[in-house]
């Protein structure tokens, strides 16, 4: 018991450091190729947190859980939306340019009634997941010529 909470804590620790090393590589980042910021957390830091939730979602795929599969998309988004976005917040208020509200809440918008609208038969495969694929490609390589 008493390793297993060492080993939390010293992992706990590890996430702190990496997210600040993460944060300030992805700014200087955006800064070299003269990119908003935004461009690059949606991009870049966005499919690099996202690679948890992947693998998680191809596990349960590969062993016919595909509730698993579903809970974890749409959780991990409701996670990252409403209480990652709330308590960055609370500790530290956020001023957003209304050029990345304009833009990225109606893209939001978009792609969750897009998902809906594939999933609405009840079967996600090749091709349902295939065209949700080529859409986010899309939007990733589309971002930096339109950022705000």
């Amino acid at each position: 018991m008493l390793i297993t909470l060492s080993l939390l804590i010293v992992g706990l620790m590890l996430l702190v450091y990496a997210s600040d090393r993460l944060v300030y590589g992805a700014s200087v980042f955006a800064q070299s190729l003269k990119l908003p910021p935004a461009v690059i957390g949606i991009v870049i830091v966005g499919m690099g947190t996202s690679l948890p939730e992947l693998f998680v979602a191809t596990d349960a795929a590969i062993h016919n859980l595909p509730e698993i599969a579903i809970g974890t998309a749409i959780g991990s988004s409701l996670t990252n939306l409403l209480l990652i976005a709330g308590i960055g917040a609370m500790i530290y208020p956020m001023n957003i340019q209304s050029a990345v509200l304009k833009k990225e809440l109606p893209l939001m918008i978009i792609v969750i009634l897009l998902a809906g609208l594939v999933v609405s038969n009840g079967h996600l495969g090749l091709r349902e997941g295939g065209l949700l694929f080529f859409h986010r490609l899309r939007f990733s390589f589309s971002n930096d010529k339109n950022a705000p």
